[in-house]
């Protein structure tokens, strides 16, 4: 066997052993969902700024699924905002890609838009983003992001109202859920 020979031997042989012994290498994943089923009022928080508003409504037909759901009202008469927002583990303290994800229903033409907020425990905002609501009806709301160095995040839906003397916005949530992968 020649001098090429034998490298290309060798080179087969090594690869062969790393692919044996190694396998392929598999990702981790934590989820966390929450549907407002089970006592919300004990998981969720609820910021409200003037006269807005937002608690919770069980067994009123107003759900996307389920039972419960959430509600936040921005208020009338002045500038006024209403948040709602959890504790969520995130599973590693490592690098983690995450996405929180949960349903909203406008319920007047003027709610277009909520803001998705994350915050560590220091309460240091340490992501956020605004989703527009394009349609009457229950749809889905998300916001992708990377962590590195959290066990849980705090995760908070905001919505505001410009206070122009109108009755406010309103929108329900329901079925949220953190998902992270690292």
């Amino acid at each position: 066997m020649n001098r090429m020979g034998r490298k290309l031997a060798a080179l087969v042989g090594a690869v062969v052993l790393v692919l044996a012994g190694t396998g392929i290498a598999q990702a981790s994943s934590r989820s966390f969902p929450e549907g407002f089923e089970w006592n919300p009022a004990g998981s969720w928080g609820v910021w409200v700024l003037g006269s807005g508003n937002g608690g919770f409504d069980y067994d009123n037909g107003t759900a996307r699924s389920g039972r419960g759901n959430g509600w936040l009202h921005s208020g009338y008469r002045d500038s006024a905002a209403a948040a709602m927002g959890i504790w969520v583990p995130t599973g590693d303290s490592g690098r983690s890609d995450c996405v929180a994800h949960i349903y909203a229903n406008p319920l007047n033409d003027r709610s277009r838009e909520i803001t998705v907020e994350l915050f560590n425990s220091a309460g240091a905002r340490i992501h956020h983003g605004e989703r527009a609501l394009t349609y009457p009806g229950y749809q889905p709301v998300a916001l992708e992001f990377s962590l590195v160095g959290f066990h849980s995040v705090y995760v908070r839906y905001l919505l505001q109202d410009s206070g122009r003397g109108h009755d406010g916005e309103w929108v329900r949530l329901d079925d949220f859920q953190l998902t992270c992968w690292w």
